[in-house]
């Protein structure tokens, strides 16, 4: 939990766009080991799976992004051309997929580790 809480906060402050990626990962991590503490294998894999190929998007994206601006990678700079906004829009949809919007992949593969922890929790303070 504690990694999960440190690579989230980490994410919100931080501005360069490589470190966000890498402390998003950092973030899922965290949130696969305490899948595996409870015990399901199962949900696991299906969640590295699911956030491999959003995580790999965004790698796409970024880089992209980073070859456009001459390798700058401040995310305070970015102007707005048309690539840009298109990049911009894959990139929101990718961290939407991440964070578990509803009906996206991330979504099932979250709700999957949330209920199961919500049924350990249930069956040990019954």
């Amino acid at each position: 939990m504690l990694t999960l809480t440190v690579a989230s906060l980490s994410a919100l402050l931080e501005t360069d766009a490589k470190k966000i990626v890498a402390l998003s990962t950092l973030r899922q991590l965290g949130l696969m080991l305490i899948r595996l503490i409870a015990g399901t294998t199962a949900i696991c894999v299906f969640h590295i799976l699911m956030h491999a190929f959003a995580k790999a998007n965004l790698f796409l994206i970024v880089g992209r992004l980073l070859f456009s601006r001459f390798a700058q990678q401040d995310t305070r700079f970015i102007r707005t051309t048309l690539l840009r906004k298109i990049l911009i829009l894959g990139l929101t949809i990718s961290l939407l997929r991440l964070t578990g919007i509803s009906f996206l992949s991330g979504f099932y593969s979250k709700e999957q580790i949330l209920l199961g922890q919500y049924s350990l929790l249930r069956s040990v303070f019954s």
